[in-house]
């Protein structure tokens, strides 16, 4: 297990949104597939970054993907008391036919491909945190 300083965990998340903002040239939602890495995005990114993150909830499809649907309850509840971007996936699949996913954890990137969405790859983040363009069909999200 990796001990990882706060300091160093914050120059992390400052260093994955200014990746971010370099990466994300058209001015579109960035959907953060996993809920920690979307949490810290929200306390420490700029402004402009904050406006265009949004986690995606779907508790059903958390637990087929995942086995579990924790966070699929946990951050709707915690943006009713604080101003967190949180949106249910019909609702956002319904009203964004192209936006971005940060991370392949969670189980966005696996339902997202399931229901026929096209990947562009943008980048890549230390590795193991991708950047996709993903652009979807709106006639199978009406």
């Amino acid at each position: 297990m990796d001990c990882v300083s706060y300091a160093e965990q914050k120059e992390g998340i400052f260093a994955a949104g200014a990746f971010l903002e370099s990466r994300c040239q058209e001015p579109l939602p960035i959907a953060v597939a996993e809920s920690h890495a979307f949490m810290q995005l929200m306390y420490y990114a700029d402004p402009a970054l904050k406006n265009r993150l949004v986690y995606v909830t779907d508790p059903e499809a958390s637990v087929r993907y995942l086995g579990y649907d924790t966070d699929e309850h946990a951050l709707p509840g915690l943006s009713k008391v604080t101003p967190l971007p949180v949106m249910d996936y019909a609702s956002f699949m319904s009203s964004h036919s192209k936006f971005y996913v940060f991370g392949s954890g969670g189980w966005l990137p696996a339902a997202l491909e399931d229901d026929g969405a096209s990947f562009q790859g943008v980048g890549r983040y230390q590795r193991k945190n991708p950047l996709y363009l993903v652009t979807l069909e709106h006639e199978k999200h009406p």
